[in-house]
């Protein structure tokens, strides 16, 4: 599934995840409409409850066994039981949902207007599936020097290239490298190498900038933070290049500054 996908023009579109080996997200529903107005009585009845529907007839206890439920049993119970999935999907158990993702969504405000729309169920399946993994267009600014000494700020241009593994509770590691738009004689000489971790939608990246003639040489290292877009396709972030150390402590400061990112057409 591409993440175009995910359905953000659509604010009805539910997207549920099943958890299992190498599998994404399998089901989409229509959201149930209207609201509650102090009870239950608009949510739709089952018109097969099956045997899970006939030994949970009231709302109200449905929603409280709910509560108990981790992702991967709301999902399980919602797939076979049409009554738990009318409850599941409706506005009133959101805050069922919010628990699994706080502290691991952020909010960007170049991503607002596209993420506001979305109930928390899309919101923990547009987690769970997410995937930094392919080619991306990064431009950026460095804005600021080490201390007061002077500083010229300049901007910056390349492609990354990211491989992210298995996610694991909204969480996976990644590695990368560095595709350079237009090499000059300096940058030729240098070789990236890129491990990092995306948790939710922000990661933080660790950058090793090392001589290609002297590969034990290290030339600087970057530490980047960003905030990645729902749908995939867009990042934001902050990062501060230091000197190298021996001593496997992050040296000087020597620069800091802003970058963005989105992925390519052609990147899967």
């Amino acid at each position: 599934m591409t993440r175009a996908g995910l359905g953000y023009g659509s604010p009805q579109a539910i997207l549920l995840p099943v958890v299992g080996p190498c599998e994404q997200v399998v089901r989409s529903r229509c959201a149930l409409r209207g609201e509650l107005s102090g009870s239950h009585s608009d949510l739709p009845a089952a018109r097969s409850p099956g045997p899970l529907g006939s030994c949970f007839a009231e709302v109200g206890m449905a929603i409280n066994i709910l509560t108990y439920l981790d992702p991967c049993s709301l999902i399980r119970i919602s797939v076979c039981c049409s009554q738990f999935r009318s409850v599941s999907e409706h506005p009133t158990t959101d805050a069922i949902w919010m628990p699994f993702y706080e502290n691991r969504y952020f909010i960007n405000p170049k991503f607002a207007r596209q993420e506001a729309l979305l109930r928390p169920p899309q919101i923990y399946a547009c987690l769970e599936t997410l995937s930094i993994s392919g080619k991306w267009h990064v431009r950026g600014l460095a804005s600021k020097g080490p201390g007061g000494e002077p500083f010229s700020p300049y901007k910056y241009e390349y492609f990354q290239h990211f491989h992210q593994g298995r996610r694991h509770h909204l969480s996976a590691d990644f590695s990368g490298e560095v595709e350079f738009i237009s090499p000059t004689e300096s940058v030729g000489e240098e070789a990236f190498s890129v491990h990092g971790k995306v948790d939710g939608n922000c990661l933080v990246m660790h950058e090793s900038i090392r001589s290609k003639d002297d590969p034990t040489g290290m030339i600087a290292v970057n530490i980047c933070s960003a905030v990645v877009s729902l749908d995939g396709q867009c990042m934001a972030g902050v990062w501060t290049q230091h000197a190298p150390s021996h001593d496997g402590v992050l040296g000087a400061g020597v620069s800091s500054g802003t970058f963005e990112a989105r992925r390519c057409v052609d990147s899967t």
